[in-house]
């Protein structure tokens, strides 16, 4: 007797039904998962962005520090 045989008489409904769940949860989980990890990412890539552009900003603002430094002169 094999382990889909044991569940499905354990929990009363037929192999097939029990694959046919099982498979359906599985693909509804990995959907789920995939889901997330694009969050995750577009999370990280927008993150990624937001510290370049503060880079930016920053040397951008240190440079003009520097050149009305020069010309307050």
């Amino acid at each position: 007797m094999t382990i889909i045989s044991e569940i499905s008489q354990t929990i009363g409904i037929s192999e097939k039904e029990l694959i046919e769940k099982g498979l359906e949860s599985f693909i509804e989980k990995e959907i789920r998962l995939v889901a997330r990890d694009m969050e995750d990412y577009i999370v990280w890539k927008n993150k990624e962005i937001y510290l370049r552009n503060q880079f930016y900003w920053r040397e951008s603002i240190s440079a003009q520090q520097t050149t009305n430094l020069f010309y307050r002169r």
